[in-house]
């Protein structure tokens, strides 16, 4: 249930930095994520400081949306729902495009995140739906 929780918080840290654009929004951001804050208070840090924990998304061709229904769709569960499709087509919109960066913070879309859906999955088979 932990795991769950931790993940949902995740996800609730990441909407809200794309919906708000990406950005350290204070000057001791990169002193703070020097210092291992990106770990301890990832609540905080992925939130006001998304460039120093490295959680911007890359935004280029490979990472848009085709369709213009594409974030009304993402509202309302189709990424889980209609997990191939969406991929494809509304990367952006989904959030599934890669971090622009190799560093090691549990990024959303990280084999970390794939992991813990399979275990969660596999103890409460049917409430998760997995398509990795």
């Amino acid at each position: 249930m932990e795991q769950c929780l931790w993940f949902t918080c995740l996800l609730v840290v990441l909407a809200h930095t794309q919906a708000q654009g990406c950005s350290d929004r204070h000057a001791t951001c990169p002193f703070w994520a020097k210092s291992g804050e990106c770990y301890k208070n990832p609540g905080f840090m992925l939130v006001h400081c998304g460039v120093s924990c490295h959680q911007c998304l890359v935004q280029d061709d490979a990472c848009r949306d085709l369709n213009e229904q594409c974030v009304a769709w993402a509202n309302n569960g189709e990424c889980n729902r209609n997990f191939q499709y969406m991929k494809q087509n509304c990367a952006r919109a989904c959030t599934f495009c890669q971090p622009a960066n190799d560093h090691s913070v549990p990024h959303v879309h990280s084999d970390y995140v794939d992991e813990n859906w399979r275990k969660y999955n596999s103890i409460h088979p049917g409430l998760a739906r997995i398509h990795i």
